[in-house]
C-alpha cells in the first residue's frame, strides 16, 4: 500500500494513516516490553493455517514495516519490536520477526527507511536516534573471527 501511495497510485495518505492504526491500535498488543502481534487484522489470534499459536503469524517486518514513515507511533512500535529482539525477549510474534528469512535486517532497513521518509529525527515516546540504531547493529553484527 505504501508503495502504491508514494508512486501516486490508488492510495491516498488517508489510506495509509488507517493501515499505521491498524498496526498500532489492533494488531499490536501494546506491550513495548515483549510486543506481540495479532494473527488477524482484527486483532483475533486464531489459528492461521500453520501458525497455531498466538501471534506466530505476526511478522512486521515486510509490508507493516513501512508504514512507520507515515506514523511516529507505529516507528515506535518497529523500535521497541527490534529492541526486544535484539535483548533476547521471546514470544511466538518476536520469534517470527527474528528468524524468518531476513526478518531482522529488513525491520532495521524498513525503521532506518522511515526516519529519512518521515522526516524523523527520532521517534516520539521511544527517543531512539540513529545513533542507537548504529550502537544496535554494531553489537548485533559481529565482523568475521580472522583465522
Amino acid at each position: 500500500m505504501t508503495s502504491f501511495y508514494e508512486a501516486g497510485l490508488v492510495f491516498s495518505r488517508d489510506d495509509v494513516s488507517r493501515m499505521a492504526n491498524t498496526l498500532t491500535d489492533i494488531i499490536w498488543d501494546q506491550s513495548v516490553e515483549s510486543p506481540s502481534f495479532s494473527n488477524y487484522l482484527n486483532g483475533s489470534n486464531e489459528p492461521y493455517r500453520v501458525y497455531k499459536k498466538p501471534g506466530l503469524n505476526g511478522p512486521i517486518y515486510h509490508g507493516w514495516a513501512f508504514v512507520g514513515g507515515y506514523s511516529p507511533k507505529a516507528q515506535d512500535v518497529l523500535l521497541y519490536t527490534l529492541k526486544a529482539i535484539w535483548i533476547g525477549h521471546r514470544n511466538p510474534a518476536l520469534e517470527r520477526n527474528a528468524t524468518s528469512y531476513g526478518g531482522q535486517l529488513a525491520l532495521a532497513g524498513h525503521i532506518l527507511r522511515n526516519f529519512r521518509v518521515g522526516g524523523f529525527n527520532q521517534a516520539l515516546s521511544y527517543r531512539w536516534t540513529l545513533r542507537n540504531i548504529r550502537e544496535g547493529l554494531s553489537a548485533w553484527i559481529k565482523p568475521p573471527s580472522a583465522h
